[in-house]
């Protein structure tokens, strides 16, 4: 039995229309948690960006409280009878707790601060800083309730070499500091546990010692549960995330296809050399029959047909000739075939196309739960790369490539074949661009940063659709999605999506390929779809060429993945 039977979109279908003037302004700074529309896919943040985000807060505000602690050390140290070297000890001890504190706000005011290199020597200086005042103070005194409190709050780190290191640097300091007392005299600098009586001083460090391990330990774990709570909840967000893709997707399926089967108004017609059958698509300008040939043995065809209110829009007309002419231009497995074409002034313009028989890509990945194979993502990108190839030569720029123009057409007893649909927005070699002019077609989601800003495009903003397709295909969304179309190209053009491998299980060189293939600038992209495709399929097994990893890596300094 065959699978259900779709077509290209019809010309009902224009892409989405905005005028330049958007573009002049950003909108207000687009948030990462937008929810509007299909664009909740956003709002997916990995459980290691969520604890970061609340690591970050809770630094600012215990860096504030050690900043303060700090100078009120530092003033009040001359009040203390130790001496000279018992006050200088606390001025250097609140120096290192006020300067580490200050810098830990810093540190923590920005995300790409926010680094466990920097924290690992803010954590382990706060702590001897701490320990210097404790060292004044008694290391059995109130002062070791701060010390309690760095462990702990180091604990809770995302990082756990930077809460190990910060506990250890605590315990193994502190424990020759209490007991010191035992062999030398430091009644006179020591202003509270100087004259304990060892075994007092043997017990009270070992207590100490187990509340800094219990302290770290239901620490750690607390975070560890926190952890695979968020982890739980990133995976029940992404799937709803994607299940919002998919019938976003499934309501502009239901949108271009009316009843299929039916009769339609031309039903029984003859329009050139077929006669048209049933309606298998319809849109808001055109409508879609089952041909069959009218004259000696032929395949069927699918017939498009403007409605006769499309043929009083410029517009609408300009689009449909576009198409016919593009796709008729071009001699490739991977494109859909024209078999012949009737234009205005005709009563009834149409495309007689090949009859395919399969499913488009967004309906593919409806079927697939929104997430594809690897191997299946390899086969589909290389085959519509050699479709692109095609149309480069042909000098064509498609300029919608999306799931709703890639077809899933099945052959019997044979794999299925990619084919590229719907040139009713491409660019023709030599074109004056007509159709376009003022205005940006296409579709947001997958367009080339240069297409959202109304520059002129060549076969490199093809690639960026695939690489954007690519991305939908393995993660299980757009790299830009939005309710508001506004807020979806600025996105496009200022901004990096998630970071691939953030959102589902991929390899890490997935993220540098398909951030070259996402450039922002065309010659920062891949040059043909073959080097695309060779990339990605070796991308997906976890190798990368040296000099793609190194141009890949240069991109993302520039404009790092987005939270």
């Amino acid at each position: 039995m065959d699978e259900p039977e779709t077509i290209d979109d019809p010309p009902s279908e224009a892409p989405t229309v905005l005028e330049r003037p958007a573009l002049v302004s950003p909108p207000s700074a687009p948030s990462a948690t937008d929810t509007r529309g299909s664009g909740a896919a956003s709002i997916v943040r990995s459980p290691a960006d969520a604890v970061r985000a609340d690591e970050m807060a809770r630094s600012r505000a215990l860096a504030l409280v050690g900043v303060a602690g700090g100078i009120a050390t530092a003033l009040t140290s001359p009040l203390f009878s130790g001496g000279l070297a018992a006050q200088t000890l606390l001025v250097v001890g609140a120096a290192l707790l006020g300067a580490t504190n200050a810098y830990l706000y810093w540190v923590a005011s920005e995300p790409a601060r926010f680094t466990e290199r920097r924290l690992m020597a803010i954590w382990v200086l706060a702590t001897l800083g701490i320990l210097c005042i404790v060292g004044v103070f008694g290391p059995l005194s109130g002062a070791v309730a701060a010390l309690v409190l760095g462990v702990y709050v180091s604990a809770r780190n995302a990082s756990r070499r930077v809460a190990r290191a910060t506990y250890l640097t605590t315990a193994i300091t502190h424990a020759p500091m209490a007991l010191a007392p035992l062999f030398v005299d430091l009644s006179g600098f020591v202003v509270i546990g100087a004259e304990l009586s060892p075994a007092v001083l043997v017990l009270a460090e070992g207590l100490l010692q187990l509340v800094l391990f219990g302290t770290y330990a239901a620490a750690t774990s607390s975070q560890r549960t926190m952890l695979s709570i968020l982890g739980e909840l990133e995976g029940a967000i992404r799937q709803i995330a994607r299940r919002e893709v998919q019938l976003d997707e499934a309501r502009q399926a239901l949108a271009r296809h009316a009843p299929v089967g039916a009769e339609g108004r031309l039903s029984g017609l003859r329009l050139g050399s077929y006669e048209l059958g049933v309606l298998i698509g319809r849109g808001g300008m055109g409508e879609v029959y089952e041909g069959a040939p009218v004259e000696g043995a032929g395949p069927p065809a699918a017939v498009k047909v403007l409605l006769p209110e499309a043929l009083q829009s410029e517009h609408s007309v300009l689009r449909f000739l576009r198409e016919a002419r593009a796709a008729s231009g071009v001699d490739s497995p991977h494109i859909v075939r024209v078999l012949e074409t009737g234009e205005p002034p005709a009563d009834h313009p149409y495309i007689a196309m090949e009859r395919l028989h399969g499913v488009d890509l967004a309906s593919h990945l409806r079927r697939l739960d929104g997430l594809m194979p690897r191997e299946e993502v390899t086969e589909l990108v290389r085959q519509i790369g050699r479709g692109l190839a095609a149309t480069g030569a042909a000098g064509i720029v498609h300029r919608d490539i999306k799931p709703q123009n890639l077809f899933r057409a099945s052959a019997p007893g044979g794999p299925p074949t990619w084919k590229i649909l719907d040139f009713g927005v491409s660019k023709l070699a030599g074109g004056s661009g007509t159709l376009t002019h003022g205005r940006l077609l296409g579709t947001p989601s997958y367009m080339a940063p240069e297409q959202a800003q109304l520059e002129d495009v060549d076969g490199r903003a093809d690639l960026y659709g695939l690489g954007a397709v690519a991305y939908r295909c393995l993660v299980g969304w757009p790299p830009f999605s939005s309710g508001d179309v506004a807020k979806t190209v600025y996105r496009v053009v200022h901004r990096m999506p998630p970071r691939p491998s953030a959102h589902t299980e991929l390899p890490r060189e997935v993220d540098l390929v398909l951030a070259i293939a996402l450039a922002k600038r065309p010659e920062d992209r891949f040059g043909d779809a073959d080097g695309l495709s060779t990339a990605l399929a070796a991308a997906l097994e976890g190798r990368i060429d040296a000099e793609h990893a190194r141009r890949a890596h240069a991109l993302l300094r520039a404009l790092p993945w987005s939270r």
